[in-house]
């Protein structure tokens, strides 16, 4: 999925690559699903996409992790200012609240649209499933998405930080050189 874009973002070169005061930002989402009633079963469409998504990643080398390493990573390569911001995405229109129901409303839309493209390369490729079993599953996913008895949600991760000025980053250099 998107995690394949940051996977091989690695925050030196980038800061290398940033002019003084540049921002970098990453997001990501986090795998499986979150729940928070136990309405989306682990035998659901849903919930064995996910895992299987997951699996294939991870034998292929490239696990669909989170953004906490990161956030450590940017701090590391010397990226100022670092901000996180978390957000909960429903995966379709179950919430109460109008906002977060038109955001999984439009998270619906979105995973519908690009269910094939984010599952038939891993799927095919990788576990050896067929491409007609990859459909079969993909329609099983777009019916949980359509029940909204299925409270999921993506977790959803901002992270982004500035390169320091060449002032900043001198002083720093000279702070480091006094405590030795």
């Amino acid at each position: 999925m998107v995690k394949k874009i940051y996977q091989g973002l690695e925050a030196e070169p980038t800061h290398r690559a940033l002019k003084p005061g540049g921002y970098l930002e990453i997001g990501g989402l986090e795998l499986p699903p979150g729940c928070d009633d136990d309405t989306v079963p682990k035998d659901s469409s849903l919930w064995q996409w996910h895992t299987l998504l997951q699996e294939a990643a991870e034998k292929i080398g490239r696990p669909l992790e989170g953004l906490g390493k990161q956030t450590a990573a940017m701090k590391e390569a010397g990226f100022v200012d670092i901000t996180r911001k978390d957000y909960v995405w429903p995966l379709n229109s179950w919430p109460a609240d109008p906002h977060l129901k038109e955001i999984g409303q439009w998270q619906c839309v979105n995973l519908d649209i690009g269910l094939e493209g984010l599952s038939l390369g891993l799927l095919t490729r990788v576990l050896d499933w067929s491409k007609e079993e990859v459909l079969a599953l993909c329609a099983g996913v777009r019916k949980d998405l359509r029940n909204r008895k299925m409270h999921a949600y993506w977790k959803v991760h901002i992270v982004y930080a500035r390169k320091p000025e060449e002032t900043e980053e001198a002083a720093e250099d000279a702070a480091e050189q006094a405590d030795t």
